[in-house]
């Protein structure tokens, strides 16, 4: 039997059943959710997803962006959402059961593809993918894309990410498609295809090519290297690539996508936190927030940059230490020989999967280095597709490690296996914990804010979600620390200032109105409010001026039409008071 039909024999059901439970069971009181914090501009304000009328939109520029709540073009996860309407209209439920259902069928996903990558290669513990798949689906970190709706992408380019790699072995191992063209054919478009769902699912799946290269390079059985790297199959790859880098940036950039960045050398200054964060988080997934207050780096000879510096150049020489690259022997990597050169008793081999595990970890998470300027350069649901490859090198390096207290084998392996089960026995209680602050707004702003009280977002957020709830002594203090945090923004004066106005405190908010117009002078709802405050002052001139301009600004703003007629009409009513009066005082007689 060769290695490859083994490690097909090897891929158990039973496991699948294991994992997918787990992750069913874990995220099942996120039925219990809201719709929080973006999902009210991609669910419950998009109006392109309320009817199946509208999916030609989905090609549309203009009507995309214009409707979909999107900022980038990420046609595939609106397209869930028209699914999700069409079963559950409103229900916030139905949306979490979908991401549910996702996050349970990518771990099941990656227990295939670690069955396929690493058993042919190891034949003493045959449970490692089973482990590392229940790691990864128990992981506290991936609890922000599971529960927010609006970050489904993470879930879905996961998803097509992996069943592209998972299709791409097949078709390297022949595992299925020896002497039937037709069948290698399908499969190979079908690897086209999913790749492409995941490129537009979201951006971070344009490292797929450079997984592919990794894996041919650690892994691959030809001979010269070069023929590894570009075979008939990661061309494809190439070509999509490319193709789909013209569609995000050219056919389908949103002009509205202007990020206010950081220097480029603030960008790469900062790269060593960020990397050593993101593994920080990995290891310990404590004190998670939606939202991280990031300070660029701006020398390299402040402690935040040396420090990252020397722990990262630690960390990479303790994966070298178990690479092929630290004995003279392997200087070079091999080809693997039919059957894996000798199982999982080969160290060699072992070195290699944590190479490759590091190597998946930090290519996936690329695009979010924030070299490329993000809206957010640190946020936890970068980490669902990174976090796979993570996984994989912690528990391999866990066992190496383990393995040289010179453990019986039989020994070593219940070991292991006990010990990745009390961490993710652990991690459990994490994730179950972690669902509850998603479950409405108050609970998910009032946690970030505890977590971090510099956020200025957070602030914001909780202070609009108390002005929904009519508790204004409270938002209004919410925004004022947004303001003394430094938030020079529009949008927090105009709240401001809306929530003195239902106070009555109308000269204050019209200071706030004022402020908020000097920062951005077209804004139909600072003029429109502005106009409301001069109003309850009595000031109906220059209230009747802030809705004309409001209206100008927005023709279809009918309730700027409606003021500037009531307030016409009680105009005319003093005039003919005035005018009756006047004829009366004539008129009038003792």
């Amino acid at each position: 039997m060769s290695a490859n039909t083994e490690g097909l024999k090897r891929f158990s059901l039973f496991h699948i059943l294991i994992i997918a439970t787990l992750a069913i069971g874990l995220y099942s009181n996120t039925l219990k959710n809201g719709f929080v914090y973006d999902d009210v501009f991609t669910i419950v304000n998009n109006t392109l997803i309320k009817s199946f009328d509208n999916l030609p939109l989905l090609f549309d520029k203009t009507a995309y962006f214009g409707r979909s709540g999107e900022m980038s073009y990420r046609p595939v996860v609106t397209f869930t959402y028209f699914i999700d309407y069409a079963l559950y209209g409103l229900k916030p439920w139905g949306y979490h059961l979908t991401n549910v259902f996702l996050h349970a069928t990518n771990g099941a996903l990656l227990y295939f593809f670690l069955t396929l990558l690493l058993t042919p290669h190891f034949s003493r513990f045959t449970s490692l993918p089973f482990l590392i798949s229940l790691l990864f689906v128990s992981h506290p970190v991936l609890t922000e894309a599971v529960n927010c709706i609006s970050y489904r992408e993470d879930l879905l380019t996961f998803l097509f990410y992996i069943a592209t790699l998972c299709l791409y072995l097949i078709l390297r191992t022949k595992l299925v498609t020896n002497h039937r063209p037709l069948t290698t054919a399908f499969l190979y478009l079908l690897s086209c295809l999913t790749y492409l769902f995941a490129l537009l699912s979201k951006e971070m799946a344009v490292t797929l090519p450079l997984i592919v290269f990794c894996y041919e390079w650690l892994y691959g059985k030809e001979k010269r290297l070069p023929s590894r790297l570009f075979n008939r199959y990661t061309m494809g790859y190439v070509v999509i690539t490319i193709f789909y880098l013209y569609l995000r940036f050219y056919l389908f950039h949103n002009p509205e996508e202007q990020i206010k960045a950081w220097s480029l050398v603030e960008r790469f200054l900062t790269l060593p936190w960020l990397i050593s964060s993101y593994l920080k988080m990995s290891l310990f997934p404590v004190h998670l927030s939606a939202d991280y207050v990031i300070t660029p780096v701006n020398s390299p000879f402040l402690p935040i940059f040396i420090l990252p510096v020397s722990a990262l150049v630690s960390i990479f020489t303790i994966i070298l230490l178990y690479s092929p690259f630290n004995k003279g022997k392997h200087k070079r990597f091999p080809p693997l020989a039919k059957g894996g050169e000798g199982g999982f008793e080969n160290g060699f081999l072992r070195q290699r999967s944590i190479l490759f595990g590091a190597l998946f970890f930090l290519i996936t998470l690329t695009p979010v280095y924030n070299l490329v300027p993000l809206f957010n350069p640190f946020m936890e649901r970068y980490l669902y597709l990174p976090m796979a490859g993570f996984v994989m090198s912690a528990v391999y390096i866990t066992y190496l490690s383990a393995e040289k207290l010179k453990i019986r084998p039989e020994y070593l392996n219940r070991y292991m296996s006990i010990f990745v089960l009390i961490v993710s026995i652990v991690f459990s209680f994490s994730v179950v914990k972690r669902n509850t602050i998603w479950r409405d707004d108050y609970s998910f702003w009032s946690d970030t804010v505890a977590k971090m009280p510099n956020s200025i977002k957070a602030h914001n957020s909780l202070g609009n979600t108390y002005l929904r709830q009519s508790m204004l002594d409270q938002a209004i203090k919410e925004y004022l620390a947004a303001t003394r945090l430094g938030s020079n923004s529009a949008d927090t004066y105009i709240n401001l200032g809306v929530a003195y106005s239902r106070q009555g405190r109308y000269d204050q908010a019209i200071k706030e109105y004022l402020a908020a117009i000097r920062l951005r002078p077209d804004d139909v709802e600072a003029h429109y409010n502005l106009g409301i405050a001069y109003s309850g002052q009595g000031r109906h001139d220059e209230a009747m001026l802030e809705f004309t301009i409001a209206l100008k600004l927005n023709p279809d703003l009918k309730e700027a039409y409606q003021k500037i007629k009531m307030l016409m009409e009680k105009k005319k009513g003093y005039k003919d008071a005035e005018n009756a009066t006047a004829s009366k005082d004539k008129n009038w007689s003792p």
